[in-house]
């Protein structure tokens, strides 16, 4: 079983009970502000074929605190692999 932070396993196993091997990528573009507060977020692309399911995970990752910067804003984009 992969790793994923709380929020995203959860989220994974709710869809699994309705949708028995379920599995998939989500690929994010995420912006993050200075104060380490998600500014902005895109799904850059996904394989599963879910847009409900990349929408929760969407939302969930937007809720994430990263670290503190000095100044300006961060891009980064993260894959997120979901299978059993």
């Amino acid at each position: 079983m992969a790793c994923w932070p709380p929020g995203l396993h959860h989220i994974y196993n709710k869809l699994l009970k309705h949708r028995p091997g379920f599995a998939g990528k989500v690929t994010l573009n995420i912006t993050i502000a200075p104060d380490g507060d998600v500014s902005k977020i895109s799904v850059a692309s996904s394989t599963t074929g879910y847009s409900e399911f990349d929408g929760e995970i969407k939302s969930a990752v937007s809720r994430w605190k990263f670290s503190k910067v000095k100044s300006g804003n961060t891009t980064v984009t993260i894959p997120f692999d979901f299978s059993e």
